[in-house]
């Protein structure tokens, strides 16, 4: 099993309370002064009932620039969020004219790290065609976007992106409805 979709630790192989590493203490401390009520401090609400990620709507995500910048810079909400993608078996896919605009280096792990954990998809002749006449529909000229956009459209899928005002404007042009989750 590689490092992108660990299980959780089993409860039995964690140390046990008594064991004192760097900082265990505190922390045992803290939740029991949490558990007993703390007064240094306004009481605080009880947790919000447990809800999926914004892009768990549809088994089909479409990954664009942003989230793949986000992965680089080990940005760790982005990584919550594709490991719950990944372990309830959604595989979200990058078109590759999007890996093209992120990818500047072999050296960059994280990146790597993420698309292994992704399908690229690649441009085929007839995508390139379609991308095309988005583009001239909307006379925008971001071959990657439009690419992102035409296969939204195709697959039926959410689109996670940073750029939430250049996608809409290329969606709008579609006629289509698409799902636009910022990262």
């Amino acid at each position: 099993m590689d490092d992108r979709c660990r299980p959780p630790i089993p409860a039995d192989s964690r140390r046990a309370s008594g064991d004192r590493r760097v900082g265990g203490g505190a922390r045992a401390d803290h939740r029991s002064r949490a558990r007993r009520g703390s007064s240094t401090g306004p009481p605080e609400a009880p947790p919000p009932a447990e809800a999926s990620p914004p892009a768990l709507a549809t088994s089909r995500v479409l990954y664009d620039a942003g989230p793949l910048i986000a992965a680089e810079r080990n940005d760790r909400r982005f990584w919550a969020e594709h490991r719950v993608r990944l372990e309830s078996a959604i595989v979200p896919r990058v078109p590759a004219p999007i890996v093209a605009q992120v990818s500047r280096s072999p050296k960059k792990a994280q990146l790597r790290r993420l698309l292994r954990g992704c399908d690229v998809i690649p441009l085929d002749e007839a995508g390139a065609h379609r991308a095309g006449a988005l583009l001239g529909r909307s006379g925008t000229a971001d071959v990657a976007d439009a690419t992102l956009v035409t296969l939204a459209v195709r697959r039926m899928a959410d689109i996670v992106t940073s750029d939430r005002a250049g996608i809409q404007r290329l969606a709008s042009k579609t006629g289509a409805r698409l799902r636009i989750v910022d990262t």
